[in-house]
């Protein structure tokens, strides 16, 4: 019978030596390097943060709630009043109306039912994912 030995050895990456300049942010979850990290201090202890966005939050989470609430409200009555929308669209369809070749200005032929529903999407879409699109910019 023999025995086999297995030597196991870490990467230099991961060694605790190569990340003690490293700090995680406490509100988005990113490693950030401590010394150009925006740093703020509470009850003796330093935090570190990738933006002024994530330290805003951080020092202000009321305001960034209430923010959120808010978008969250328009991003919901948006989808609410298009869902709405197209259920009414849907029963006129079953009804015989033709609302897909409809244009409300004949000088705009172009400017049919998807048109609409383009324009009415779009703000919703847009104000209801605003953080998201915030933070995959400055990720960048």
């Amino acid at each position: 019978m023999t025995v086999q030995s297995y030597s196991h050895r870490h990467p230099a990456s991961v060694a605790p030596a190569a990340t003690s300049g490293l700090a995680k942010d406490p509100i988005c979850g990113m490693m950030v390097d401590k010394a150009t990290a925006l740093t703020a201090e509470r009850s003796g202890r330093t935090y570190y943060f990738c933006s002024a966005a994530c330290q805003r939050t951080f020092e202000d989470p009321e305001r960034e709630l209430s923010s959120m609430r808010r978008r969250v409200t328009i991003a919901l009555t948006g989808v609410l009043a298009l869902a709405i929308l197209r259920a009414g669209a849907f029963i006129a369809l079953a009804a015989g109306a033709t609302l897909l070749t409809w244009a409300p200005i004949p000088a705009l032929p172009w400017f049919t039912w998807g048109v609409w529903l383009f324009i009415l999407v779009t703000p919703v879409q847009f104000i209801g994912g605003w953080s998201f699109y915030v933070g995959s910019w400055q990720a960048i």
